[in-house]
Formats: structure tokens, sequence, C-alpha cells
């Protein structure tokens, strides 16, 4: 499991159908934040990757995606040591999460609709 569908189906008994929106804002700004990050490693502007990872692990733990929270930590510290070497692979881990992640809730919003 990439999502915990516990932790979203507590916030859908809170939020109600304000879920889907949530969801979707998040859907439509992780692969933003990723290319952000893609093109702050590119120009090795540390700052900005690390906001970057800093703000995606903020939206991934709000939807209880824990492991693609965690690797954004990863990817937040390794920005802030500049180590550059290590920063591209912990990209493409954390860009293969958010795909799994991104299966999950597509899965939980097809049993959210029924």
């Amino acid at each position: 499991m990439h999502l915990d569908t516990d932790n979203l189906n507590a916030l859908q008994a809170v939020i109600g159908e304000q879920i889907n929106e949530l969801l979707q804002i998040y859907l439509d700004s992780t692969p933003l934040y990723l290319q952000q990050i893609q093109n702050s490693l590119d120009a090795l502007d540390f700052d900005n990757l690390q906001h970057a990872a800093h703000t995606l692990k903020g939206s991934a733990g709000n939807i209880g995606a824990a492991d693609l929270a965690d690797f954004c930590q990863q990817l937040e510290q390794q920005a802030k040591n500049q180590q550059s070497c290590a920063l591209a692979s912990a990209i493409e881990k954390l860009a293969q999460e958010a795909v799994l992640v991104e299966h999950e809730i597509h899965a939980f919003l097809g049993k959210t609709s029924q």
C-alpha cells in the first residue's frame, strides 16, 4: 500500500465529498512539484528543490502517502546538504512512488464515486 486508505476514509468522514476535491488538487499539483524538483536539480538550485520537496512532503502527508512523504524528506535533506550526486537517484525513486500513489488515488476515487 502506497496510500493509507484508512486515513482517507477517516478524512472523508470529516470533510465528506470534499475529499474528492482535495485528492484532485493533489493530482493536479504533484506533477508540477515533480517538474519543479527536476528543473531545480538541472539548475543546481538547491533552495528551490528543497522548497518543492518540502511542499510535496506536506501534500503527501495530508493524504496519507507516508512513503512518498518519506522520500520527500530524504530529498529535502539531500538538497539542504547539496548532495547533487544522490539527488538524481532520489528524484527517480520519488517519481516512481508518486505514480504508485496516483494509481491508488484513482482506485480510491473510483470506489467513492459508486
